[in-house]
């Protein structure tokens, strides 16, 4: 759930005053998609959460924050992404890898075509 009560997996937020970009999940599996992203994961019981490390520019995590919510996303959780965090750059490529990566269209596919 995020913080403002909307359900989801996976908030993915800046915090307050200029912080860092943190990552909160009540979702075990989420946190090893979030390390593989590049978040650093801190733990102080009961408290689990993630957070890029310190330094980034803007664009990078921007870039990551992007990157770790389509992974995320591609698992099946549900992701909250706050859109100021959203790299337009990331989203961009990643669709174009994705379609790439898509099997050639079969004959059904040409037969549908010529039917509109």
């Amino acid at each position: 759930m995020t913080r403002d009560g909307r359900l989801c997996d996976v908030e993915i937020f800046r915090k307050a005053l200029g912080g860092g970009v943190v990552a909160d999940s009540e979702v075990p599996e989420a946190f090893e998609i979030l390390r593989r992203c590049g978040f650093e994961i801190h733990e102080m019981p009961p408290y689990r959460w993630a957070q890029l490390p310190a330094g980034l520019s803007t664009d990078r995590e921007k870039a990551m924050a992007t990157r770790a919510a389509l992974a995320a996303r591609a698992h099946g959780l549900v992701v909250d992404l706050d859109p100021q965090l959203e790299d337009p750059d990331t989203l961009r490529s990643t669709s174009t890898a994705a379609e790439q990566q898509l099997p050639p269209p079969g004959p059904e596919a040409a037969a549908s075509r010529h039917r509109r």
